[in-house]
């Protein structure tokens, strides 16, 4: 990615996905084809991506669709939240989406660039742009593969990053769950498994088919408890 200057082009390095705050985004570096600024011209815009509800939470502004920028209050917030996940989460189509946002007058020389540590407190006041929906369908032998497994009484979880409105309706659509199975008991997130006792994690390990916005440690946990049941996948 570059960032247009007056002075020609500036290079910029993305910072890698965390799964820790859900986003990326790219940071001001120097290189050799590109011009070393001066404090008096330092500051630029900062684009970042990510998961639409950790994005929302470091946004204090939206812009809309003629250009102009408004506040951002917990009601607008919460208003998209339910758009993405009744409308483009949950459709037939499962998109996967991601918000987009800017912060602009980013300082390049300022030192919390270098520490990742700090960057949660240079990516906040966003503005954000909007929401991109990505189509990504299962292929379409899986559904045949679903099947026999559980012809061949091998229980199938599903374990994913995505968001859980968005893996619910994937899984419908591959035969995990039915069209109109109540899922309640039977989908967690890795936040919800992470928060139980080891007896409830065991019965979800048990009971539950999907498993979404896992971060590696939830998967750990997940086998651990598979393993103590000696359940069958």
């Amino acid at each position: 990615m570059v960032v247009m200057r007056s002075t020609g082009f500036l290079a910029w390095k993305l910072t890698e996905f965390a799964r820790s705050k859900r986003w990326c985004c790219p940071h001001p570096v120097h290189s050799a084809d590109a011009k070393t600024p001066s404090k008096k011209a330092a500051a630029h815009t900062l684009l970042v991506k990510g998961a639409p509800e950790a994005v929302l939470l470091r946004c204090s502004q939206a812009m809309l669709a003629d250009g102009s920028v408004v506040k951002m209050d917990d009601a607008m917030r919460k208003a998209i939240i339910v758009k993405v996940e009744t409308e483009y989460n949950s459709n037939k189509e499962a998109l996967r989406c991601l918000a987009h946002a800017f912060k602009e007058g980013v300082d390049i020389n300022d030192k919390r660039l270098g520490d990742p540590s700090k960057f949660k407190d240079i990516e906040s006041d966003l503005v954000l742009v909007g929401i991109a929906g990505i189509l990504d369908p299962p292929r379409v032998e899986v559904k045949a593969a679903i099947e026999k497994c559980k012809s061949a009484g091998i229980r199938v979880i599903v374990i994913t990053g995505d968001n859980q409105k968005t893996a619910e309706a994937i899984c419908r659509m591959i035969g995990v769950f039915g069209a109109k199975e109540q899922l309640k008991g039977k989908s967690f997130t890795g936040a919800e498994f992470h928060a139980m006792s080891e007896k409830q994690r065991i019965s979800a390990v048990c009971k539950a088919s999907l498993f979404s916005r896992t971060e590696p440690i939830h998967k750990q946990e997940i086998v651990k408890c598979r393993d103590r049941k000696s359940t069958r996948l």
